[in-house]
């Protein structure tokens, strides 16, 4: 078998080692989490189920020992006698037995014994029940004298639906019967609501979980969010989670458990929430990172070490290849290394070898082009201009004007001495300034009094070069957008001077302004604003070139160009 196959399976080998690795460490993980999740999902369960049935054992007893006293006061001599005769020694003894009940209880907030006839004993706070001369016809009344000397329990009651709880109860009603079994009255206990919340608090349901009681006609007794007492529809929300096994509440999954009070129609439900399980998510994720994280750098340092070897040879090509690659140097071919190593080596220098001509092939067609595009940019002449100086000259003729003919003779003849003169296209500030002025003195020929122009150029900035043609473009411009279209006369103003680095001049004039939707239509002379701009990113770089500062009165364009060309 030869080196590539030993090579090959090498490298599969590294491969199939890591994948089954990783299954293996995912197979695990997902099996653990699983099981986990199982037992700590049962666990949650058991909890809650222990917790509930708790609870109401606890409340079923505390129930109890409300029965025992109505039942101690309910069979009172007292309490008959004053039910019955409503004396004042019978008033004073059983008064006196219900507040030693009420100091002996702080969850009883108020105590009353109802007569048939209207009569009544009151110990305590005000009752949430409402006392009168027809109570006998309430609910809660008849309700107690249908319970048969049993407790009758109330769901939450209070006067106006307020969220002060210290101010609801839960009432408890008892039927008061003589010797004969006849109807006597009512005894009535309001035990506080905060009674149930206190106990309930202590709950361990999780941090999402929560405890309410219902009773059997749906009213809820207790329940930790105050809008079920308002909300008749979330009341009713309730009743359906008698029926489910779980619960989803706010995107949290909670766990259920309900369990009967006895001696009561209440029904106690707790909800279980499950941070534990997502706790032990977190923790599974974890361990898997963890341990993955062991296992890939263990199988990294095991593959560098076993396929060093091969690879060394490699990574020193690939080093002298980075040592001259800036300049593209061909690497010398090792003569003691495997053949494959040779072979990429050969076609590496192959490679740099075409790159080369094609490098030193692209350089030349972009010099070559880029001096086509400046000399063509910069050799065209406005055959308008040409004709329109001429057409000046034979009617300053007809006119006899010599003076003005040699003027502008001079002018033409110094301006297109600038254009066709021979150089690198490049030429002094003070030359190219030449060459407007000799443009400006034969367009102020043309239209005499409504042109005026100023050049301010400072004696120190003479000297420095500049792309030849680039102002008088300019000046066109601002004469044909600017000064004619204003039908009055007009200046031109032409300046240089030295910012940021760089050589800017500056055209202004006072005409009409720039239109912003003509800006791309400006082409005088064949050169325009679009031809100069691009000129002069030509020679300057794309940092240089024209901006135009605004479009009001006077226009202003100016040319940005490098101080050191």
């Amino acid at each position: 078998m030869g080196f590539k196959n030993m090579r090959k399976m090498h490298v599969q080998l590294k491969i199939y080692v890591f994948v089954i690795l990783l299954l293996a460490i995912v197979l695990l993980s997902l099996l653990y989490y699983i099981n986990a999740s199982t037992l700590l999902t049962k666990d949650n369960e058991l909890r809650t189920s222990e917790a509930v049935s708790q609870s109401a054992k606890y409340i079923e007893g505390y129930l109890n020992k409300l029965k025992a006293m109505s039942d101690v006061i309910a069979m009172d001599v007292d309490t008959k006698e004053f039910l019955e005769l409503s004396t004042p020694q019978s008033e004073s003894g059983i008064q006196a037995l219900m507040e030693l009940i009420l100091a002996g209880d702080n969850n009883i907030l108020s105590l009353a014994l109802v007569s048939v006839d209207g009569h009544s004993i009151v110990v305590g706070q005000d009752m949430a029940m409402t006392l009168s001369e027809d109570m006998m016809n309430q609910n809660w009344y008849m309700e107690a004298k249908n319970s048969h000397q049993m407790p009758a329990l109330n769901a939450v009651r209070m006067s106006n639906f307020t969220s002060d709880k210290n101010k609801w109860v839960v009432s408890i009603s008892r039927e008061v019967v003589n010797d004969d079994n006849e109807h006597l009255g009512v005894l009535l206990m309001d035990l506080e609501y905060r009674f149930f919340e206190n106990y309930f608090q202590s709950m361990d349901l999780g941090n999402n979980g929560y405890a309410f009681i219902i009773d059997e006609k749906g009213q809820v007794v207790y329940h930790p969010n105050e809008s079920y007492f308002e909300n008749e529809g979330k009341a009713e929300q309730l009743q359906a989670i008698l029926r489910e096994g779980t619960y989803v509440e706010n995107n949290k999954t909670l766990i259920k458990y309900q369990k009967a009070i006895g001696h009561s129609t209440w029904t106690l439900v707790g909800l279980s929430s499950l941070e534990n399980l997502d706790l032990l998510k977190r923790e599974v994720i974890f361990s898997l990172f963890f341990v993955g994280t062991i296992v890939f750098f263990i199988a990294l340092v095991g593959s560098a070490m076993i396929s060093r070897k091969i690879t060394q040879p490699i990574k020193a090509l690939e080093a002298s290849m980075d040592s001259v690659h800036d300049e593209w140097h061909e690497v010398p071919v090792e003569q003691h290394t495997f053949e494959e190593v040779q072979e990429l080596t050969y076609q590496y220098n192959l490679l740099v070898r075409e790159i080369k001509k094609l490098m030193t092939d692209i350089k030349k067609q972009e010099q070559l082009t880029r001096e086509q595009e400046i000399k063509a940019l910069q050799s065209q002449i406005n055959p308008h201009f040409l004709y329109n100086t001429l057409d000046t000259i034979v009617w300053l003729a007809e006119f006899k004007a010599s003076d003005k003919i040699i003027d502008v003779t001079k002018s033409l003849s110094g301006l297109l001495r600038v254009a066709l003169k021979k150089d690198d296209g490049l030429i002094a500030l003070e030359e190219e300034l030449e060459h407007v002025e000799h443009y400006l003195k034969i367009q102020s020929m043309r239209y005499e009094s409504y042109l005026t122009y100023v050049i301010d150029m400072p004696k120190d900035l003479s000297k420095y070069k500049v792309p030849k043609l680039v102002v008088q473009p300019l000046v066109e411009n601002a004469i044909y957008h600017g000064i004619r279209p204003k039908d009055e006369p007009g200046i031109i103003r032409i300046s240089a001077n030295i910012q940021n680095d760089a050589l800017e001049i500056l055209v202004e004039d006072d005409g009409v302004g720039i239109n912003l939707k003509e800006e791309k239509d400006l082409v005088l002379g064949g050169v325009g604003l679009t031809n100069v701009h691009q000129r002069i990113q030509l020679i300057c770089g794309e940092a240089y070139g024209l901006k135009i500062d605004h479009f009001a009165n006077p226009t202003q364009v100016k040319l940005r160009i490098p101080l050191d060309l």
